[in-house]
């Protein structure tokens, strides 16, 4: 069974939206995964999907041997034409740029505001700094690259 963090409960319940992406059944994860990945995982690595965006893209949160905290696990984007993304260092980090109205961009992988704030560049460093490895581990593990 897939679970997801606290911060997460009550999302579905309430109807959240956000127009960039729907929420998932993380239950269905591993056959996403599967899909995106060419075969899952072998190293113990798993991702728990909980939204997509209309083109397929996956929401999830990326767990791996000594890091398999879902309270803690980096929020990583799976682009459906192999696009990557790191878009918070941890659930809550996340939905804070969920809500703080910045914009997604798909094909960038990441949130940016569209006023151009200098903030931008410091979400996206955090991020990525909680998830290093993160474009290595996937070229070393997808089937289809």
């Amino acid at each position: 069974m897939s679970k997801l963090p606290k911060i997460f409960d009550g999302l579905a319940d309430v109807g959240a939206e956000h127009a960039e992406f729907e929420l998932r059944d993380p239950e269905e994860s591993d056959g996403d995964i599967k899909a995106w990945l060419g075969a899952l995982p072998s190293d113990g690595t798993r991702f728990i999907v909980f939204a997509q965006d209309g083109t397929g893209s996956l929401f999830c949160l990326w767990l791996r041997p000594g890091h398999d905290d879902v309270e803690a696990a980096p929020v990583v984007y799976l682009g459906s034409e192999g696009e990557l993304g790191v878009l918070g260092k941890d659930p809550a980090a996340f939905l804070e740029l969920v809500a703080s109205g910045m914009t997604f961009d798909g094909h960038g992988g990441g949130f940016f505001d569209p006023l151009e704030s200098e903030d931008d560049e410091e979400f996206a460093a955090e991020a990525k700094a909680a998830c290093p490895g993160l474009e290595a581990w996937v070229t070393a593990n997808n089937a289809y690259r």
